[in-house]
């Protein structure tokens, strides 16, 4: 563990996240985790990790996004249309 870990409040909640991933990982090719931590004073922060091939996490993330974007995007349009 690095001492700027071992030095973070949420240390204990990023050891989880670790186990978590090591867990996952031994039955994935590939695992990404983004987490949402709080980082005092009403502030957060991001953590996040993985194993296995990076490039398909971040591959896998980008496909998320896009697709969250797009079914905002339809899902807004739904919405204006009910309003009409």
């Amino acid at each position: 563990m690095s001492e700027e870990i071992a030095d973070d409040p949420n240390r204990k909640t990023i050891e989880l996240i670790e186990k978590c991933i090591a867990m996952i990982g031994e039955h994935c090719t590939s695992v990404r985790l983004i987490a949402v931590l709080p980082a005092g004073k009403g502030d957060s922060t991001i953590y996040t990790t993985g194993s296995g091939d990076f490039y398909s996490q971040i591959g896998a993330v980008k496909e998320f996004v896009i697709r969250q974007d797009e079914f905002s995007k339809i899902r807004t349009r739904e919405d204006a249309s009910d309003d009409t």
